[in-house]
């Protein structure tokens, strides 16, 4: 088990903060399930025992805080003791995690975007690329080592080119089938080797630190954010520069969804496949709003959005998506 440590850690700090044998989570799933609730409530009231210290704790983001990974050292434990866990139990109901679900970048900002990190930091553009287009969470990005397939098909009579992914995602422990369909995505990925890391970072914790970093700056350079740091301490917790601060690339995947969901024609069981077990986890990442029920029909090809709304590319069709970003323009452009 890759994570034996961090579960492990995590299960030390729930025992040595409730103050009980590791067994008590062996005894009836009830008992289990009245230890969690008392260890995050300690959690959020900023009593657990933390392995180091920690200085000038903020109350209210504290009160707040995802306990999800300590429930999984407690699922954990009792899994490798052979104690089951019925469904519904030994779970946490995520707070708030659904205040971000509208933050993203449209299609204008994305190509500034790669256009900004093209000119001043090149190391971290195919990065970028690949991120907005699949969407992996950051760890999978530097880690993943993705089979990567060249597909060629037919769309409305143009021979049309994309490319497929197979990409093990360690929170969920199985394989994800992404695609890559822009042109910017195509060319990097041509360059790639299949089951090779997509990056030449050696320290990959230095290389993530670095890749948030250029992600603020990218920030501040579509407004988003201020370019004065002392100013990122006052952003509310429930606000958008809040979280583009403190989960620079999250949002990035945040943002990729947005984009899957437009060029799908808003086909969310399409979206969600791509990214969970469980298609509800996608109201989390992106939920209609009125402009998109709306816009829904719009469509680059065969029914085409006013040119004041172009800055979001929207297709009908996963497949007009593809046949656009081949090459395919409208005649009257």
């Amino acid at each position: 088990m890759k994570n034996w440590k961090f579960l492990l850690t995590n299960f030390w700090r729930i025992c040595t903060t409730l103050d009980v044998h590791p067994d008590v989570f062996l005894q009836s799933i009830d008992t289990a399930e009245e230890m969690k609730d008392k260890f995050v409530v300690a959690l959020r009231d900023g009593k657990a025992v933390y392995i180091y210290n920690i200085k000038n704790k903020d109350p209210e983001r504290q009160s707040k805080v995802n306990p999800q990974p300590y429930i999984e050292a407690i699922r954990s434990f009792r899994n490798r003791n052979s104690k089951d866990v019925p469904k519904g139990y030994l779970t946490i109901e995520r707070m708030g995690t659904d205040l971000y679900s509208r933050v993203h970048f449209n299609d204008t900002e994305r190509k500034l975007a790669i256009s900004f990190l093209r000119k001043l930091y090149p190391q971290f553009v195919d990065l970028f690329i690949i991120h907005h287009e699949i969407g992996v969470r950051i760890d999978t990005l530097f880690k993943m080592r993705p089979i990567l397939i060249k597909e060629l098909t037919l769309i409305d009579g143009q021979q049309c080119e994309y490319w497929k992914a197979v990409i093990p995602e360690k929170k969920q422990n199985r394989n994800f089938e992404k695609f890559f369909w822009t042109p910017e995505a195509m060319s990097v990925v041509a360059k790639l080797e299949s089951g090779k890391p997509i990056h030449k970072f050696v320290n990959i914790r230095d290389g993530k630190k670095e890749y948030n970093k250029a992600l603020r700056l990218v920030y501040v350079m579509l407004g988003r954010i201020s370019d004065r740091k002392e100013k990122w301490d006052d952003y509310l917790m429930e606000s958008e520069e809040y979280y583009l601060v403190n989960n620079p690339s999250h949002a990035i995947r945040h943002s990729c969804i947005h984009k899957l969901m437009r060029i799908t024609g808003e086909r969310a069981e399409v979206v969600a496949s791509m990214f969970w077990d469980n298609p509800e986890t996608l109201n989390i990442y992106q939920k209609n709003s009125i402009d998109s029920v709306l816009k829904q029909g719009l469509c680059m090809i065969c029914n085409p959005p006013p040119a004041s709304e172009k800055k979001y590319e929207r297709f009908c069709t996963l497949r007009h998506a593809v046949l656009y970003y081949n090459g395919y323009r409208a005649e009257e452009e």
